[in-house]
């Protein structure tokens, strides 16, 4: 599940809203240790009647051969097995030795099966936030390098130190245990880890959500895993060093009102009440076709999958109906996870004019993907216009993906009349506009919002306009205060 969608499921909680994402990486050690374990086998055919031939009274290796018709290069091996569980034991007698049952034999014979003590190589993962032990199989695990590449923010563990054997609890090790070996006819109860015989640091994908109800309130944090919220991790998480650290350096933002004038505040404020109808009856659609997709997934029977495909499409008409009624609205309020939509939107389907003016751009969000679809328009002969630049100085020591970037964008403005590509310098706004349909101010930074760990922390709102003369007054009103 994309961290996108993770947060639309997840973003309300009791008296809190989201007010942004980030996309996190967990440390985790993947640990191979030495398992002292308790194995209860199944007793071989040879050796249970062995053992069932001595509780009838035949004792020795001669009659046992004779009763069971086993040659003697079967029978001692069986022997040696048996004693060397202490199943069996041997008895001095004045004809020669004999063999008995054990307490332990005995109670193999009713369980039919033979309990022996073995040192097993066991794989388990070692969380470096909980400090505990941990079976992560089904879940995507990352090396350092593939992390980076990513974009995740590295959460750093406190204190930065690698997991002992003191660390590693039997009852936790123990319940992986039986999932590892739960394939095998053996079932093993763990005694004891004997060594960890290597460590490897590697990291768990996750999103971190930071919800507020205003700026002035306390932050709360949020951790999901693979589409479902971590508690234990949430109360680390809120007390990392590195996160807070990361947290409380760069404070909320206040919802940008550049460009909103008194009359168009009063409008948005007339629709804010249908506007929340509509979003919140399509958050519940859409978790309720995120729950249906995962149950699809895990459906056992063609039947169960048939109703639950009935069900996606039913919804998938439902989230249309409600989307084209937000399209009829001429205001509404946009939040963190209205932006990315309209930028895709405004992509792919533009057919006269785009303008988008962004502080900053990022490598993150000007992608391959991006520039396709961007140079797609423009080769549709689109008029682009993208506005760009904090202030007067470019930043210090920039990431070169992200210089690579505006470089390719600089390059296309070369090639293509139709494209301007304007530094300007100095500006705070952050606009999207296609064509005549919308106009979305907002706080949004369009093109470096995605996968910048250095990103200002800020909760995203704005307003869309969708009403012809609102949209072109906002061209205007951009072109005049930006591009002349």
């Amino acid at each position: 599940m994309k961290a996108e969608e993770i947060a639309r499921r997840f973003q309300r909680r009791d008296s809190f809203k989201l007010a942004d994402f980030i996309e996190i990486a967990l440390p985790v050690y993947y640990l191979n240790v030495l398992a002292i374990t308790i194995a209860h086998k199944k007793v071989p055919p040879i050796e249970e009647f062995i053992l069932r031939s001595i509780a009838l009274g035949v004792s020795d290796s001669s009659q046992l051969s004779a009763y069971l018709g086993l040659e003697d290069r079967v029978l001692q091996p069986a022997l040696v097995g048996l004693l060397q569980t202490s199943d069996i034991g041997v008895v001095a007698c004045t004809d020669g030795r004999q063999f008995r049952l054990t307490q332990k034999g005995k109670g193999a014979l009713e369980r039919a099966e033979i309990v022996t003590t073995e040192e097993r190589p066991l794989p388990i993962y070692f969380d470096a936030l909980t400090r505990k032990a941990a079976w992560y199989r089904n879940l995507e695990l990352l090396d350092y390098r593939a992390m980076k590449h990513q974009g995740l923010f590295e959460i750093n563990q406190s204190p930065p130190v690698r997991p002992r054997l003191g660390d590693l609890r039997i009852p936790e090790i123990n319940r992986i245990a039986k999932a590892v070996y739960q394939s095998s006819e053996t079932k093993r109860d763990l005694l004891a880890i004997s060594a960890i015989e290597s460590c490897k640091k590697v990291f768990l994908p996750a999103v971190a959500l930071i919800y507020t109800a205003t700026p002035e309130t306390e932050i709360q944090v949020g951790v999901a895993v693979d589409g479902k919220l971590w508690p234990e991790h949430e109360n680390v998480l809120a007390q990392n060093p590195s996160f807070q650290s990361f947290l409380l350096g760069k404070p909320l933002r206040e919802l940008s009102a550049e460009f909103v004038s008194e009359e168009e505040g009063l409008t948005v404020e007339l629709e804010s009440s249908k506007a929340e109808q509509l979003r919140s009856a399509s958050a519940a659609v859409e978790i309720a076709m995120a729950d249906a997709e995962e149950a699809l997934a895990k459906s056992s029977s063609a039947k169960e999958a048939q109703a639950l495909r009935i069900k996606l499409r039913e919804l998938e008409a439902e989230i249309e109906t409600l989307r084209g009624q937000a399209k009829q609205l001429p205001v509404r309020d946009l939040y963190v996870f209205d932006h990315p939509p309209l930028l895709q939107d405004a992509l792919t389907t533009a057919s006269e004019r785009l303008l988008i003016i962004s502080p900053w751009i990022t490598a993150q969000v000007v992608d391959a993907d991006f520039l396709k679809h961007f140079e797609g328009l423009l080769k549709r002969g689109v008029s682009a216009t993208i506005g760009h630049g904090i202030s007067p100085n470019t930043r210090k020591n920039p990431h070169p993906n992200d210089v690579a970037a505006k470089a390719k964008l600089e390059a296309l403005s070369k090639r293509y009349s139709n494209f301007k590509f304007v530094r300007l310098g100095n500006t705070h706004a952050k606009v999207l506009i296609k064509d005549h349909e919308f106009a979305a101010i907002s706080s949004f930074n369009w093109l470096s919002y995605k996968g910048d760990p250095n990103r200002t922390f800020r909760d995203e709102q704005g307003t869309l306009y969708q009403r012809r003369d609102l949209v072109d007054k906002k061209f205007e009103d951009v072109v005049q205060l930006h591009f002349t």
